[in-house]
């Protein structure tokens, strides 16, 4: 008798040339429903600011020290001024706003970053081979995180991941006033 799951083919080993890249093919809608959603959301919010709010008052991350306590003590007056501290020290444990992130020069340049990373991306999402497009991106951005000794662990993406989600998500329920215009 035939065991129920013996059609199931099993992975290749890791050394397979058969493995490659994860990859994710979208259908034309949904590649036009992240596009019109991320138009949409940047238009209502500064996502990269947001995101990088998120990050900085999410402690699961390691984004606080990678922003103030990593640089050396002059760098840091080149990037912070005393204003900018939370809890009298730089980047302590106060709770982050849009705001906050706009008056920290590094803050601010990462916040730009994501921006024109995720624009460049989305720019790529109707194209036929957008995914090729996309993983170059990422291993260009991958690239310049190394290069700037960002080493972030796999659950650091994980919360850039999230964050960037929750980010998008809440510009996506507002108006221009504010107010949720979705009806759930």
């Amino acid at each position: 008798m035939d065991h129920p799951f013996s059609h199931r083919r099993t992975s290749p080993a890791p050394d397979s040339p058969s493995v490659g890249p994860k990859t994710i093919n979208l259908s034309i809608a949904e590649r036009q429903c992240i596009c019109a959603s991320w138009e949409k959301a940047s238009t209502q919010s500064d996502i990269g600011c947001e995101l990088v709010a998120r990050l900085l008052n999410d402690n699961r991350t390691r984004f606080r020290a990678l922003l103030g306590t990593d640089y050396p003590l002059l760098l840091l007056f080149q990037f912070f001024t005393l204003s900018e501290c939370k809890s009298g020290s730089f980047l302590g444990s106060g709770n982050y706003t849009t705001e906050d992130v706009n008056g920290m020069k590094r803050a601010r340049s990462v916040a730009d970053g994501v921006n024109c990373f995720f624009n460049k991306v989305i720019s790529k999402l109707m194209d036929t081979n957008y995914v090729e497009e996309i993983q170059d991106l990422s291993l260009q951005l991958g690239a310049m995180h190394f290069r700037m000794k960002v080493w972030f662990q796999a659950e650091n993406w994980l919360c850039v991941k999230n964050c960037l989600l929750d980010s998008v998500v809440s510009a996506l329920l507002k108006d221009v006033k504010g107010e949720s215009q979705w009806d759930f």
